[in-house]
């Protein structure tokens, strides 16, 4: 593979709270004949999500604020969380001595203002490989990594300060710096080199086939489990509006070879976030053909419609889910129970 200089080209996603933002839950089916148009649909799919932050004790802006950043993707939050978060289980990984070609880590997309990280200088698209010499490659890994030590100082006193190891620029010398025991205060996403490339192909230069290439190098690599591969895999389904039958074929095939819930989820890390629409929405239909009725799949896909503008699409999708009966698991008010 060629170097790439710069695998990053998107900002975490962010938006501006409205004025009215206190008023959106008077949507309602009814609301919804009125006034069929895309915006309308839009901010329902939102006031259902917000309905439930704000029952569960968040504020009405701030429910607001986390909806919109993260509107159907909520599967990716689960791995992409705030690490000061509490922390997912997970095994401790081992201590390393060398780190050098290290090819997977967790990619900051985020850094809270003031936080440990920030004032130690870690920035978006830092790509960290270890902490305190323990290699870090999932939520999993860190959050169990973090712990330990926090457990350590809580006990002992020491460590004070742990070293964390990363990558910067897209210069694959591994750098090191020291930040205080704890939580740190950033977002992050799963990466592996492989994917950077794939990532690169697609995004930057919408070259299928090249990013197919790199995905297949990958896999004969040997290097990759079958979770990374199943990301770039997932990844380079085709989002071009005439690509609907490599789409489908495509589909088909990651279905048929992955387990279903997997490629869902990877789904929503991998296309929604980055808005690939088209490709999401191909995925999350032919999830709710095997599975028939999933609430949080069907509000992904009811928010791929509205980008799409298939409203009729969105208005049929939604209105079947707001005519479940409360107490149903796949009700929209059990919507943050299911994911």
């Amino acid at each position: 593979m060629d170097n790439l200089s710069s695998y990053e080209h998107r900002s975490v996603l962010e938006s501006t709270p409205s004025a009215n933002c206190h008023s959106m839950t008077a949507f309602s089916p009814q609301a919804l004949a009125r006034e069929p148009h895309g915006k309308s649909l839009r901010w329902l799919v939102v006031a259902l999500v917000i309905l439930f932050l704000i029952s569960g004790g968040w504020g009405a802006v701030t429910a607001f604020k986390y909806a919109r950043a993260s509107l159907g993707n909520w599967r990716q939050q689960l791995q992409a969380r705030d690490a000061s978060s509490n922390p997912l289980a997970g095994d401790l990984p081992p201590v390393k001595k060398d780190f050098y070609g290290t090819l997977a880590g967790l990619k900051i997309v985020g850094v809270t203002p003031d936080s440990p990280a920030a004032r130690a200088g870690l920035k978006f698209g830092d790509i960290l490989v270890a902490y305190n010499r323990r290699p870090v490659s999932n939520q999993d890994e860190i959050s169990a990594a973090m712990d330990y030590e926090q457990e350590q100082y809580s006990r002992t006193g020491k460590p004070a300060t742990v070293e964390l190891t990363l990558y910067r620029d897209g210069d694959m010398a591994l750098k090191t710096l020291r930040v205080p025991t704890g939580r740190l205060g950033i977002y992050t996403r799963e990466w592996t080199f492989a994917y950077a490339f794939v990532d690169d192909a697609i995004m930057q230069r919408n070259d299928y086939a090249e990013a197919e290439r790199y995905a297949n190098q990958a896999e004969a690599s040997g290097q990759y489990t079958a979770d990374q591969l199943l990301h770039m895999r997932v990844f380079c389904v085709n989002n071009e509006r005439d690509g609907e039958a490599i789409r489908q074929s495509q589909v088909d095939d990651l279905y048929q070879k992955s387990p279903t819930d997997k490629v869902t989820l990877f789904g929503n890390y991998d296309l929604l976030y980055n808005k690939r629409f088209r490709a999401a929405a191909a995925v999350f239909e032919r999830y709710l053909k095997i599975r028939k009725v999933d609430v949080s799949t069907e509000l992904n896909l009811a928010a791929c419609y509205v980008e799409l503008d298939r409203y009729d699409d969105a208005d049929a999708l939604l209105k079947k889910v707001l005519a479940r009966p409360n107490g149903d698991k796949n009700a929209p008010s059990e919507y943050g129970l299911s994911v």
